[in-house]
C-alpha cells in the first residue's frame, strides 16, 4: 500500500518534471524556477494535495472564472 502511494507520487513528479522541461521555452513557463530535490520529494509525499491544487488552478484557468 505504501509502495503504491510512493509509486504514484514518483509518477506524478516525473510527469510534472518532464512537461516543465519539455515546454520550458513556452512564454508562460519562461520565468519558472527550476525544480530542486526538496520540492520533488515534497511532491512525492504530498501528491494528493498537489494534484487537487493543480486541478483547481487548471479548471479556473480553463474556464476563466
Amino acid at each position: 500500500m505504501i509502495l503504491n502511494y510512493l509509486f504514484i507520487g514518483f509518477l506524478f513528479s516525473f510527469l510534472l518534471d518532464y512537461f516543465s522541461f519539455k515546454f520550458a521555452k513556452h512564454p508562460f513557463l519562461k520565468n519558472m524556477q527550476k525544480w530542486t530535490w526538496k520540492e520533488r520529494i515534497a511532491l512525492v509525499l504530498t501528491w494528493p494535495l498537489c494534484l487537487i491544487a493543480f486541478l483547481i488552478a487548471f479548471f479556473k484557468a480553463y474556464f476563466k472564472r
